[in-house]
């Protein structure tokens, strides 16, 4: 079972690193997920974001996505087409 207080530490990590990309609204809505406990739903919107607003992302980003994916079993590929936005 993942250790999901880590999980949500990873993925404020990830926000806190496209701090400069994502605005005040994107990130509030990520972070609301986190808030209860949704952190599949939280990296799921966070991938969204990126994919649907075209954010560029560091490769390091994309693996951390993946990763995180991985360890909440969430559908695989979920990452894919962020892929395409590393910079």
């Amino acid at each position: 079972m993942p250790d999901f207080k880590v999980i949500e530490h990873e993925i404020n990590g990830l926000l806190d690193f496209m701090e400069m990309q994502f605005t005040a609204r994107e990130r509030a809505e990520v972070q609301r997920f986190l808030h209860f406990g949704e952190y599949g739903l939280a990296l799921e919107t966070f991938i969204g974001i990126v994919t649907e607003e075209e954010k560029q992302i560091t490769e390091a980003v994309w693996l951390k996505c993946n990763e995180l994916a991985q360890q909440m079993e969430i559908l695989p590929g979920i990452c894919a087409e962020m892929k395409k936005f590393i910079r």
